[in-house]
This record gives C-alpha cells, sequence and structure tokens, in this order.
C-alpha cells in the first residue's frame, strides 16, 4: 500500500509560512504574558498550517489556540505537552474530505512537531547558545526554529494512501483496446491528476470529480455487458437467416408454416434493427464520454491555473467546472439506465 505526499508545493509553502509567522509572534511575545505569548504562537502556526476559509474554522482555530495558552498554568512539562495536543488537534481543521485514519496521523503530527519546537526553544534557553544575539533576534530565531518544527510535521496533511482512492482503479480496470475502453482509461488517469492537483482545498470539486467517476464506472461495466452479449451475434450471421427464412417462407403452400416463418422472420428482423441501435448507442457514447473526460482533463488544469493566481478563491473558480460536471453525471445516470433495457433486447428472440 503506497503512501504518498499529495501536493509537494503545498507543503514547502506549509513550512515557510509556519517558520515566518512564528519569527514574527516569538519577537511579540517578548512584551506579554507566558501564556498570551504561547496563544498568540499556536494561532500563529495554526493560521500558517491550515488557513481557515470560514468564520466556523476561524474561531475553531482561536479557540484552540487559546487552548493552548491556558495550558501553560500548568507546571512543565505538562503544560508543553497539553499545549502540543492543542496545536496539533487544531491541525486537523480544512481535512474534513478524507479520512478519519489521516485525520489522526495529521494530528499526532502536529503535536510530536509542537513538542519538539518547544524542546527545541527550551534547549536554546538552558544552553544559552542563542544569549550573544540581540534579545529581539534571539526570540526572531527560536520563533523561526519553533515554527519549522510544527510546519514540517504538518507533512501528515498531505499523505494520501492509494488505497484511499479505488474509484481511478476500478474505472482503470475496465480500460481495453476499444475506443470507450480507452476512453475510461484516460478518465481514470484524468481523476488522479485532479486528486493531486486539487488537493483539499476544494471539496465539492473533488466531490464531483468522485461521483463523475463513479458514475463512470457504473456506465462502463453495463456496457461491458452490453457488447458481450452483442458480441455473441453476428449481423451478417442474422441477415443470412432473414434470408432462409424468406426462401422458406415463399416457398411453402401451407398457409400455418408460411405464418411461423413470417413470425420468425419478424423476431429475427428485430433483433439486427437491435443491434444497429446498439451500433448507434456506441456513437453516443464515445461522444458522451469523450466531454466527461474532457471535462475533468479542464477540471485538473482549472485548479493549477487558479491555485497559481489565487489559492483563496479556488472553490470558487472551480464551480462552473463543477457544475459542468454535475450536469454530465446525471446525462451518465440516464445512459446507464437505458443500458439496462438495451442488454435486456440483445438477449435472443423467443421463437
Amino acid at each position: 500500500m503506497a503512501i504518498f505526499i499529495s501536493d509537494h508545493e503545498k507543503l514547502h509553502e506549509t513550512v515557510a509560512r509556519s517558520a515566518l509567522a512564528a519569527g514574527a509572534v516569538s519577537v511579540v511575545g517578548m512584551f506579554v504574558p507566558g501564556p498570551i505569548a504561547t496563544a498568540l504562537m499556536a494561532g500563529a502556526v495554526g493560521l500558517a498550517v491550515a488557513v481557515p476559509r470560514t468564520a466556523m474554522a476561524s474561531m475553531w482555530a482561536l479557540w484552540w489556540a487559546c487552548a493552548a495558552g491556558a495550558a501553560q498554568v500548568f507546571p512543565a512539562p505538562l503544560s508543553s505537552l497539553l499545549s502540543s495536543l492543542a496545536i496539533g488537534v487544531g491541525m486537523v481543521r480544512g481535512l474534513e474530505d478524507v479520512s478519519t485514519g489521516t485525520r489522526i496521523v495529521a494530528g499526532t503530527l502536529g503535536a510530536v512537531g509542537a513538542a519538539t519546537g518547544f524542546l527545541i526553544t527550551r534547549a536554546f534557553a538552558i544552553t544559552e547558545v542563542l544569549h550573544a544575539l540581540p534579545n529581539g533576534l534571539e526570540a526572531l530565531t527560536s520563533g523561526v526554529a519553533f515554527g519549522l518544527a510544527v510546519g514540517v510535521s504538518s507533512v501528515g496533511r498531505h499523505l494520501r494512501r492509494e488505497a484511499e482512492a479505488p474509484l481511478e482503479l476500478e474505472l482503470a480496470g475496465l480500460s481495453n483496446e476499444t475506443e470507450i475502453g480507452q476512453l475510461l482509461g484516460r478518465a481514470a488517469q484524468a481523476y488522479r491528476d485532479t486528486l493531486h492537483a486539487v488537493g483539499s482545498e476544494a471539496p465539492l470539486a473533488l466531490s464531483a470529480a468522485s461521483d463523475m467517476v463513479i458514475k463512470m464506472t457504473k456506465f462502463g461495466k453495463r456496457w461491458r455487458e452490453v457488447e458481450l452479449e452483442a458480441a455473441r451475434t453476428k449481423p451478417d450471421d442474422l441477415r443470412a437467416q432473414l434470408e432462409k427464412l424468406q426462401l422458406r417462407m415463399t416457398a411453402s403452400d401451407d398457409p400455418t408454416v408460411r405464418a411461423e416463418f413470417e413470425r420468425a422472420h419478424q423476431a429475427v428482423s428485430t433483433q439486427l434493427a437491435y443491434l444497429d441501435e446498439i451500433g448507434r448507442g456506441r456513437e453516443r457514447a464515445v461522444a458522451r464520454l469523450t466531454h466527461q473526460v474532457a471535462t475533468l482533463e479542464r477540471l485538473r488544469l482549472a485548479a493549477v491555473h487558479h491555485r497559481s493566481a489565487d489559492a483563496a478563491r479556488l472553490g470558487t473558480e472551480l464551480q462552473p467546472v463543477i457544475d459542468e460536471l454535475t450536469d454530465a453525471g446525471q446525462e451518465m445516470d440516464l445512459a446507464a439506465e437505458a443500458l439496462t433495457e438495451t442488454t435486456l433486447a440483445t438477449l435472443p428472440a423467443p421463437r
């Protein structure tokens, strides 16, 4: 089971923000009481690691920052431990779209990183290794070290398991050498690339893409059933049967025999019409899938483009693509339902 970092660039930005924020707040902390300084530090690194998108998320960040500061009323090392736990829990914000295990790992690593940061700053104070520096520079250096420790520990927010994305694996399993199979394979790759491009910044976009992949998988399975059933009957064989039935119907003088041959002729003609309709349905399916795969690929590029311009507006900027995916998914539902009837239609007609 492969574990990978979903977004290296975002992790690097988080580490830099955390170090700068912690360094700046550490200088401010020189002029305020210890619990308030700790609360400011916890709030700074918490906001740097998990930028709140809503007012509720901001309130939760403030609450955990205050909890980290309040923990300083306890004697060391209990105070550092409790403050580290508060920082770790606060770092889980914004991970609602991942598994519980991933959130636990992210919170645990965040708490360990905060505890490591407290140990580093305490080591600086005990060893007096930074005392030769001016007070402000000493506080800045100590804060940057704390921020680096917390920023690096935020890697837990970006860890993903390959098993957490089984959707595209199932879809990729439907890929084959046919035109529709190749489109399904492209869709699986586009979805995998979209997961990496969007990250956790636009959960609505990921949800729409996931729904689309689920519906594509359902459609692909039913279409494969149709193709397997249709492949059992060759159009040329049906046409040959029609010619034989026509000859026997014409050659017979018995009205009952001619009526039965005529009914058989109609049944075979209906099967041939079904095969023709399946062929036309294949063209419609190719056109529909081509549009949906292009929309998935557009979502990935849109995420890359808007993130480079303004990451804070990523969810809003992707909304038109999300709407298009939703509409395409509704069409896919209708197509999958229609395939059920088509599958039944390809069964041999009763004699």
